[in-house]
Parts: structure tokens; C-alpha cells; sequence
């Protein structure tokens, strides 16, 4: 999580200082979602939050993609 909160306010593109939504997988797991949102939230700026993917013989479906959407809500 804290890698990418710094590439999304500090790193080079500042990118929190010019874009209202990102997306992210939840792949890497909460802190991705906690470390976005420590940075942008008090920005009013959204994140869009990647739960399954379409890639034939992924991984991320069923009982994943339950838990990610759970994760979610806690934020």
C-alpha cells in the first residue's frame, strides 16, 4: 500500500493533484485500498476498485471475488 500511495501523490505525475478517479486491483490486498485512500479521499477524488477480470483461466472468481467486494465496502 505504501508504494503505491507515494507514486500517487509524491511520485513523479502527482497524479492525485490532476485525476478525480483511479483504478486499482485488489489483487495486492486492503492496503492498496487504504494507502489510495489516505491520499485521495480527503480530495473528494474516487477510486474504482477491479474485482474480476475476464482473462481466460484466471484465478479471481468465486470465493475471491466475494471477499474483494466485502474488502471494498469496508472503505
Amino acid at each position: 500500500g505504501n508504494t503505491v500511495k507515494y507514486q500517487y501523490s509524491l511520485g513523479i505525475y502527482r497524479i492525485v493533484e490532476w485525476s478525480d478517479l483511479i483504478s486499482a486491483h485488489t489483487v495486492p490486498g486492503e492496503l492498496i485500498i487504504r494507502g489510495l485512500s489516505e491520499v485521495g479521499k480527503p480530495k473528494g477524488r474516487g477510486l474504482l476498485l477491479l474485482e474480476e477480470m475476464s482473462s481466460k483461466g484466471n484465478l479471481a472468481k468465486g470465493v475471491y471475488t466475494v471477499e474483494r467486494v466485502r474488502m471494498a465496502w469496508r472503505f
